[in-house]
């Protein structure tokens, strides 16, 4: 949770994941991805808690429109599944079920 968002929720006690996805018009999985950091607040996500919490952008959250990219783990790079799945600068595969299957012993 990098963006100064959700302390600002924590501290006036609204750290309501359901509440904000109610109240803007997300999912709740949508929005608790987005606080995770598996997602990237996009422009519109950003504009809709801003004008509920009636509050700049800019106080809220810390990535800019540039900024489409969620923080990721160290394995993943740019979407590509056969880096995600640890395989060294692989393809980019469209289903998971195209990746080389690993076979342990």
């Amino acid at each position: 949770m990098t963006d100064p968002l959700w302390a600002i929720l924590r501290d006036e006690g609204r750290y309501n994941l359901i509440w904000l996805a109610a109240r803007t018009g997300y999912s709740h999985s949508h929005v608790k991805a987005v606080a995770a950091g598996r997602e990237a607040a996009s422009p519109r996500f950003r504009a809709a808690v801003a004008a509920l919490l009636k509050r700049p952008e800019g106080e809220l959250f810390d990535q800019g429109d540039a900024s489409a990219t969620p923080q990721r783990g160290a394995n993943h790079r740019e979407g590509t599944a056969g880096v995600a799945a640890g395989y060294a600068d692989g393809p980019i595969l469209s289903m998971p079920e195209e990746a080389p299957r690993s076979h342990t012993a």
